[in-house]
């Protein structure tokens, strides 16, 4: 399986089932993971991924507090993830690797900054939320 890391600021892409480095990288940073599954012929992860990943909206406000995992289709079922909808993104809290929340579907860039807030917000100071 081929590994991409692409660093771009504080964000850190990882195209790989394998994550340990950004496991580590989530522990000493405070940070939980957040792993995005999309399919490449669905037009709402297409969507997602412009208007929360591709457009600085990830990078100015996720990228403080969560630490990025994109897999395609393939990448997902080579890591035995049953995705029925796409795209779907786990919330991963990195010392446990435990899922904390699974979100199917597509969501506004607002609505999916609140829910991640609530989510960061059950494990880290809630002073630390992000804006």
């Amino acid at each position: 399986m081929r590994i991409w890391l692409i660093w771009t600021m504080t964000i850190l892409v990882a195209w790989a089932c394998s994550y340990q480095g950004v496991l580590e990288k989530a522990i000493d940073s405070k940070q939980l993971v957040w792993v995005f599954v999309e399919n490449e012929k669905c037009p709402w992860c297409e969507k997602m991924r412009a208007h929360i990943i591709e457009n600085g909206f990830y990078e100015r406000r996720l990228s403080q507090k969560y630490v990025l995992v994109a897999l395609t289709t393939d990448e997902a079922k080579d890591c035995n993830l049953d995705i029925k909808y796409y795209p779907s993104s786990f919330l991963i809290e990195p010392n446990s690797n435990k899922i904390l929340d699974f979100l199917p579907g597509y969501m506004k860039p607002i609505d999916f900054l609140d829910l991640l807030n609530i989510v960061y917000e059950q494990f880290f100071e809630p002073e630390t939320a992000l804006e």
